[in-house]
């Protein structure tokens, strides 16, 4: 657990003119460790921008993954979650306990999920890991129903043609690759980053692309947090819009940003600039994502294409790992909160996160 206190981080650009006196404490979960994705809250935090909104914001990550997380939220001892989106999509099916949560902001909109293998392998499609092990985070993970998903349509079924193992995020995974215990390591864009900024040579698999569209990590709330504390909501997507806006804004200011949140996370090996540029590449790679509007198309942060749960849905029932095609996706996600996540000048956020060093 750890409260984010942004008076010891980048001076804090205060842009409305005050602070509320009153601070409201909001506990926001994560289902796995800490790592660049959190980048945008953190520079959110240290631009002062969860304080302009009245918020106090303490991060709890559960590295279980979403299966440890989604409890939290419904006993709503996490106020705000981070988990992928096909868990909800799964407590839809006719005979499920219904679980009381809604997406409400879309935080990351197309795929993060990736299968890496050594750049030596002879694996050259997912096809090709029959018979093979694949290192997952945790088997509660949210990308897992995704992942069957993908191996089925290359006609292997998981625990029969292929086998994952849990192999953690970091470290671990990282020598379990390395060492030959698994074939493939599927994690996500940025420990897999990490992994390669460490010096090994690694290769994604190609995916195809109606799995790489498909949306990821989003925030998640209980319903009855929507109902009653909806101008809360508000206020915090509001704050991590402008924390994205300002991330993307100055990248190299995020990323240390970052570092003096969570030091312990910060690569011993190599020069300061060698050591912020490889930050840089990983969470651009992620940020690309967080801002993957259609050409032409407004670019509202937080909103949730309805087309995208359609196409989600399809999947994971094509492929076997829901029931039914027909899930009352209206129940899934709202956008009512949208426009209020874009009432704020973004070129001002510009200005003033580029005005940062």
């Amino acid at each position: 657990m750890k409260r984010l206190l942004a008076a010891l981080i980048v001076p804090i650009v205060l842009l409305s003119g005050g602070t509320p006196e009153a601070q409201e404490k909001v506990r926001f979960g994560t289902g796995s460790a800490i790592s660049l994705t959190t980048a945008p809250l953190t520079m959110a935090m240290g631009m002062g921008f969860f304080k302009e909104e009245g918020l106090d914001v303490e991060v709890q990550p559960f590295r279980g993954g979403t299966g440890v997380l989604i409890p939290q939220i419904v006993n709503r001892s996490i106020t705000i979650g981070f988990p992928t989106l096909d868990v909800l999509i799964q407590a839809r099916q006719p005979g499920r306990d219904y679980l009381p949560l809604r997406f409400f902001y879309n935080m990351t909109r197309t795929s993060i999920y990736e299968v890496v293998v050594l750049e030596t392998s002879p694996v050259r499609r997912l096809s090709d890991l029959k018979g093979q092990k694949v290192g997952v985070g945790a088997l509660s993970w949210g990308n897992i129903p995704i992942t069957k998903a993908m191996f089925k349509e290359e006609g292997l079924e998981v625990g029969k043609d292929v086998e994952l193992i849990a192999v953690g995020q970091g470290a671990g995974a990282y020598h379990a690759l390395t060492s030959g215990q698994i074939g493939a390591l599927n994690l996500f864009d940025v420990p897999h980053a990490d992994l390669e900024s460490l010096g090994t040579k690694i290769r994604r698999l190609p995916l195809k692309e109606k799995f790489v569209n498909l949306g990821s990590n989003s925030l998640l709330a209980h319903e009855e947090t929507i109902k009653t504390q909806s101008k809360m909501l508000a206020a915090f997507g509001r704050a991590m819009a402008k924390g994205t806006v300002a991330c993307d804004a100055n990248v190299a200011v995020c990323v240390r940003t970052f570092w003096q949140f969570y030091p312990e996370l910060k690569p011993t090996q190599g020069s300061e600039e060698e050591k912020v540029g490889k930050a840089i590449q990983v969470l651009r790679s992620r940020l690309e994502k967080m801002l993957a509007f259609a050409p032409g198309a407004p670019q509202d942060l937080g909103e949730f294409p309805v087309q995208m749960w359609k196409e989600y849905v399809d999947v994971l029932h094509v492929t076997g790992q829901i029931s039914t095609p027909h899930i009352p996706i209206e129940t899934l996600y709202t956008n009512h909160l949208v426009r209020e996540f874009n009432k704020f000048d973004r070129a001002m956020i510009i200005r003033a996160a580029k005005s940062l060093k």
